[in-house]
């Protein structure tokens, strides 16, 4: 293009500028469009401005935003060169009411001042013009046109400052939007590829564009084989759904959502939810849809997996016995958390060894029910002892790791998956699923199984108090029917021994006066021995009954049984062997040395009878430790050290029932003519009225133990009353009251009295007896009475005598003597005459009473 010079036509020149400056705007319109550099862009253009005028010059002013000054960015003028930097100048007139635009027009107005030798010297008119090319919120961009013209070209130039500022405007527009859709797009395509949900882009040809790592987790195929091809996601019957809802997007250019059955490459199927986004051009076109698939299974099982500890709590609820619901726990966990096949395991013996005692199967066929046994090494027993979750990849080998590490990462590679359920820190079972088709374990099965596992540990601690309860309630029954047995034996003992007391008594009388052979000597002989053995029997029932007074001692047990080997050798015979271990340095214990040595001949006719083809027989002592957790059976047992014997046999054994009855009076397995069945009633008896206690374990043809529990002592000797000497039976002329409810019994003591020479007066009834000692109190020189008698007992009877007179003498009889039935009084007086007695121990134990009367008089 021609410039023209000042003698040409003005519209000519306006006609060629225009056409000029449009190209100009074109050039940086394209440029902006295809992203150049703004600063260069602008600099090129302002170059072409020196072709319409070679005096006119340019430049262009940026605000920065951080250091608050205008600075030059370009520049352009002819044969001129000048520094940037001395271009830039600052708002210094902050806070007043002139404009920024102002502002900087009169400070570009004093910069071009202050600097001549930037316009051209052949020139006179000066021209500026200053045009904002960006609008900011406080300062804008410049575009600055100056130089030294023609006056006709005054106002042309002024319009093309305007123009030009105008198109530099809309090209920094076009250029930040341009960035701004790229940065956009950079951020939606991170997005797209790094979503977890599966997201898949095609065309409206259904062409797929794009397959991202969710698409490919759920759909089990990789972006290289799917892309460019036509996709269908769907099964074929749903195919056809999902179809016509992309296509009413793409025609209604709106989003949608449907939920058909996708299929993977592999053919498994799944539901999902399908949202459909249609993504639109400049040109308002669908340029291409994006599918977004949302896996519904993963949702189904979350929620499948919620109802897990719902269903095994629905279970625990409708029972109280989990013995019987194991496989049903095990068949609703597998079943919801998508488990193959569920196993039970309790220990089989050994610490290690473990055996399946319920089994659950998806597939029945796969049950092996019974016949499974399992080694847990001890390193990862150890791990179970924990109480943790774990998995095993190696089902032979039984290796497990701990699922903490990949919690976070929120599915697991596993096919075992291992629940111990504990109890007071022992395994009590332990539960194993298996899922040999499942790829991964998802984070919410750990979590089911993990309340699930909490909610069995509490089911199963509330089942052993139960049990507990239970077997303490059982244990209290049996305590309290042995003490109505023991209070039965006691009175039945009282009246028994009246009536022996009577028998040998009169025996005695009869046989007074003859000799061996003589007479009927003989006879009255078989009777006296025969009340003897009777009378032996009765203190087998007060033992049982602890209705006898027993005579305790420090003992040592080994001792004591080392000292009955001749009598245990001779009740075992010739064909069982006895056997001893005792541990060096056995506690004391402190019972009656005859009563022991009664439990231990029991246990040995016991053990005798169950081994008829002989046997071992062993007895062993150790000192053992016993808790208050380990006593929670035996009630009123105190913790703390115990003796321990065990009298072990090889014998039949015994069932469970059996074993449950062996210690109730009368009860016998044997024949009627074998057995009393009180032989281990006396022992349990002895036992427990040592503070001790028993238990018992015995299994067909396998043997039985006895094991006895004696508390430890650290006493001596315990004080008893010893009998003193008296002098031997002599004639009497006492006046001897005698209160005796047994008319026979008080005929028999009045007989061997008064053939002894004392004076009798017998009463049945107490108050009888009383009324008479009030009447004759001075002529009464002893009181004789029971203890057990219907209206006033023996203890009131003596109540009352003392209150008559204090200083009065007082024998007791008894069938039973026990600080449960006597009274403090009764217990305080002279020992008391035990029934059954013959007429010798009475008339010694009468002497003997006056006796002591007359040594204490002496003294006084």
């Amino acid at each position: 293009m021609a410039i023209p010079d000042s003698t040409q036509d003005a519209d000519l020149f306006q006609n060629r500028s225009r056409e000029f400056l449009n190209e100009i705007s074109d050039f940086i319109l394209d440029g902006a469009l295809n992203c150049q550099c703004p600063i260069s862009l602008f600099g090129e253009a302002l170059s072409k401005l020196q072709i319409l005028h070679p005096h006119l010059k340019s430049g262009i002013w940026m605000w920065n935003r951080s250091s608050k000054v205008w600075e030059m960015q370009a520049f352009e003028g002819k044969k001129d060169s000048v520094n940037l930097s001395e271009f830039q100048f600052e708002d210094d007139h902050q806070g007043s009411e002139e404009s920024s635009d102002s502002i900087f027009l009169s400070k570009v107005k004093q910069l071009l001042a202050e600097r001549p030798h930037l316009f051209a010297a052949e020139t006179k008119q000066v021209v500026l013009e200053a045009v904002p090319i960006s609008k900011h919120s406080s300062h804008n961009d410049f575009l600055v046109l100056w130089g030294r013209c023609e006056k006709w070209k005054q106002s042309e130039l002024s319009d093309w400052a305007k123009q030009l500022g105008k198109t530099l405007f809309r090209a920094i527009k076009i250029i930040e939007k341009i960035s701004s859709n790229q940065k956009s797009d950079a951020i939606c395509s991170a997005l797209f590829h790094t979503s977890p949900l599966a997201m898949v882009s095609i065309s409206t040809q259904f062409e797929c564009l794009k397959w991202n790592p969710g698409a490919e987790r759920i759909f089990r195929q990789p972006a290289t084989k799917i892309l460019g091809t036509k996709i269908s996601l769907a099964t074929s019957e749903h195919q056809a759904i999902l179809d016509k809802s992309i296509n009413r997007s793409i025609a209604n250019k709106l989003p949608s959502q449907c939920e058909v059955l996708c299929s993977t490459d592999e053919g498994t199927e799944f539901p999902a939810k399908i949202s459909i986004v249609p993504i639109l051009s400049s040109s308002q076109a669908v340029a291409e849809v994006v599918l977004m698939i949302r896996d519904e299974s993963e949702i189904s099982a979350a929620k499948q997996e919620l109802h897990a500890p719902a269903g095994v709590c629905s279970i625990l609820s409708q029972t109280q016995d989990l013995q019987g619901v194991w496989s049903c726990l095990l068949s609703t966990v597998g079943t919801t958390l998508n488990f193959y096949s569920g196993s039970r395991w309790k220990r089989a013996g050994a610490d290690c060894l473990f055996e399946a005692t319920d089994q659950w199967s998806s597939d029945n066929e796969q049950l092996n029910f019974g016949t499974q046994k399992v080694e847990f090494p001890s390193s990862e027993l150890e791990k179970i002892l924990a109480g943790e979750i774990y998995w095993n990849n190696d089902s032979e080998a039984f290796r497990f790791e701990n699922l903490k590490p990949y919690e976070s990462m929120g599915r697991l590679q596993t096919t075992e998956v291992v629940v111990p359920l504990l109890h007071q820190n022992e395994v009590h079972s332990i539960l194993t699923f298996e899922a040999p088709f499942q790829p991964a374990l998802r984070y919410g099965q750990i979590e089911a199984l993990r309340t699930i596992q909490e909610i069995l540990k509490s089911s199963i601690a509330n089942e052993q108090m139960q049990l507990t309860i239970e077997e303490q309630r059982e244990s209290l029954r049996q305590t309290k029917k042995m003490e109505a047995l023991g209070v039965m034996a006691g009175g039945i003992t009282h009246d028994f021994n009246n009536l022996l007391t009577v028998i040998l008594g009169n025996t005695e009388l009869a046989m007074h006066g003859l000799n061996p052979g003589q007479g009927k000597w003989d006879l009255l002989n078989e009777i006296q021995l025969a009340g003897q053995r009777a009378s032996s029997l009765t203190r087998r029932f007060l033992a049982f009954s602890r209705k006898r007074d027993s005579e305790p001692a420090c003992l040592h047990l080994s001792k004591l049984i080392s000292e009955m080997f001749p009598m245990l050798r001779t009740i075992l015979g010739e064909n069982i062997t006895l056997e001893t271990n005792f541990e060096p340095g056995c506690y004391p214990v402190f019972l009656d040395p005859v009563e022991l040595e009664q439990v231990v001949m029991n246990l040995t006719a016991n053990s005798r009878d169950a081994m008829p083809e002989g046997g071992q027989f062993t007895i062993s002592l150790s000192n053992v430790e016993m808790k208050l957790g380990d006593l929670a059976l035996h009630l009123g047992v105190q913790p703390g050290d115990f003796l321990k014997m065990s009298v072990t046999d090889t014998g039949t054994g015994m069932s469970e029932e059996t074993r449950a009855r062996i210690f109730e009076p009368f009860y016998t397995t044997k024949n009627v003519d074998q057995g009393t069945g009180l032989g281990l009633a006396t022992v349990y008896g002895i036992v427990n009225g040592g503070g001790g206690f028993m238990n018992v374990t015995s299994e067909i043809d396998h043997g039985t133990t006895f094991d006895i529990y004696l508390p430890r002592t650290s006493v001596g000797i315990a004080p008893s009353y010893v009998q003193e000497n008296v002098s031997p039976l002599t004639e009497g002329s006492e006046t001897i009251l005698v209160v005796e409810d047994e008319e026979v019994l008080g005929r028999l003591v009045s007989r061997i009295l008064e053939v002894k020479g004392y004076q009798v007066r017998h009463f049945r009834h107490g108050k009888n007896a009383i009324g008479h000692l009030k009447e004759h109190h001075k002529a009464i020189d002893l009181i004789l009475t029971d203890v057990m008698m219907p209206g006033m007992s023996g203890s009131e009877v003596i109540q009352e005598a003392k209150r008559i007179n204090s200083k009065i003498p007082i024998l007791v009889m008894s069938g039973y003597n026990d600080s449960e039935t006597l009274t403090e009084q009764l217990l305080s007086l002279p020992p008391i005459l035990e029934k059954p007695f013959t007429g010798d121990s009475l008339v010694q134990a009468v002497q003997s009473v006056f006796q002591k009367e007359s040594t204490d008089s002496a003294k006084a």
